[in-house]
């Protein structure tokens, strides 16, 4: 693995984020409710 990435391993970097995101929206949905 090259230190700087390649771009197939940013995009799942920025999926992961993306992914993360979401999570943390569904959590403020759930508090909100709460």
């Amino acid at each position: 693995m090259h230190g700087a990435g390649s771009p197939e391993t940013q995009k799942v970097m920025y999926r992961r984020l993306g992914n993360l995101e979401q999570k943390k929206r569904w959590a403020k949905r759930i508090v909100g409710i709460d």
